[in-house]
């Protein structure tokens, strides 16, 4: 898949690829979510006994809160990604099709350069939050031997509860290791999926001003059917992404409040830069979601605006293309506004929560 080949390659690294063996595929499959599960899962658990035991400290439970969403949110990703694996393999091999259609035209060339380029700054930054989350307890380790001179304190990335002594030896290297390979596989799919709703995106909204485009030059059977084909493609991204992007906006707003209040209020410089790059992860997580959903609004409605310029009988298309293609969930659509909205939420909760701690 030449539009997906990172993607691809991530997601074969964590073992979604075919073989001549499907039996064996299949079970090692299953051995590979089950470990990234677990990981993610004894987290959480974890996260939520430390944030019980800690309620009287605000400072504890905000950090905690930022993790906590965050991890909630990949494993909805992830479960969502495997249980409908082939649906997405489909969507994929379908957009790629497209594109081979139109890989001359500029039009979707620039599309595919922004998607790569926007999805590689975005797993950069998603690899470069979870380094600053991995090392940090070697960063605490190395102060307190070099500056302090004091005795180490084996720390571990998370803050979480375990039912066992996990700051001795070698439980503490064996639990660092295990969170070390489950954070960074979940890192790499949670990215690689986001990654692909951009693409798929771009290349929608690319074949729909192709449509436009060519309003004057084609069959109106054709272009109808062409038309229909993208609206398709369309809602089955919109059905594929639907509770991935429900529960992104559900609970991205209490993550960046909490990470915003640790940026304000938190003085270990540490935890300040963790959190920033935290922030950045999760901002352009977001505006993934309400870019490309942005994008197929606005060029899905554009298609009219060739319509009143021909002869032919266009009032169906007219119609249809007078309401916009919306990636939308329950409560939410992935738009700019709704982008705003959530900032603005997120920066009065911050507000509210500085007032209280004074």
């Amino acid at each position: 898949m030449e539009i997906f080949d990172i993607q691809f390659k991530c997601l074969q690294l964590l073992g979604f690829y075919k073989t001549k063996f499907e039996r064996l595929n299949k079970y090692l499959n299953y051995i590979r979510v089950i470990v990234i599960a677990c990981g993610i899962y004894f987290l959480i658990t974890g996260i939520i006994f430390v944030i019980l035991n800690l309620k009287k400290d605000i400072f504890a439970v905000t950090d905690c809160l930022g993790t906590l969403g965050t991890e909630i949110f990949t494993l909805v990703k992830l479960m969502t990604f495997w249980h409908h694996f082939e649906r997405f393999e489909k969507l994929m091999i379908n957009i790629e099709k497209l594109q081979n259609e139109y890989s001359s035209r500029s039009t979707v060339k620039i599309a595919n350069k922004n998607g790569r380029m926007l999805g590689k700054f975005y797993l950069f930054s998603c690899f470069s939050a979870t380094l600053l989350i991995l090392i940090k307890p070697f960063l605490g380790i190395l102060n307190n031997i070099f500056m302090e001179k004091v005795e180490p304190i084996y720390e571990l990335p998370f803050k979480a509860a375990y039912f066992y002594d996990a700051t001795q030896s070698p439980a503490y290297e064996f639990t660092y290791l295990f969170y070390t390979f489950s954070t960074y596989t979940a890192m790499i799919a949670n990215a690689s999926l986001d990654a692909i709703f951009l693409i798929c995106c771009f290349n929608i909204g690319a074949h729909f001003d192709i449509l436009r485009e060519s309003i004057n030059r084609i069959n109106l059977k054709v272009f109808v059917k062409r038309h229909l084909y993208i609206l398709d493609l369309t809602n089955e991204l919109n059905e594929l992404y639907k509770p991935i992007i429900w529960v992104e906006f559900l609970i991205i707003g209490m993550t960046l409040c909490v990470i915003g209040f640790v940026i304000i209020a938190v003085q270990e410089i540490t935890q300040k830069i963790t959190a920033i790059f935290l922030a950045v992860a999760v901002l352009v997580d977001i505006f993934i979601y309400c870019y490309g959903g942005q994008i197929i609004m606005e060029k899905s409605s554009d298609i009219c605006k060739n319509c009143y310029k021909i002869d032919k009988d266009f009032l169906i298309i007219v119609g249809r293309s007078q309401k916009p293609v919306q990636i939308k969930t329950l409560l939410f659509h992935a738009s700019f506004s709704t982008l705003g909205d959530v900032l603005r939420t997120s920066w009065g909760y911050i507000s509210v929560m500085k007032t209280w701690i004074k």
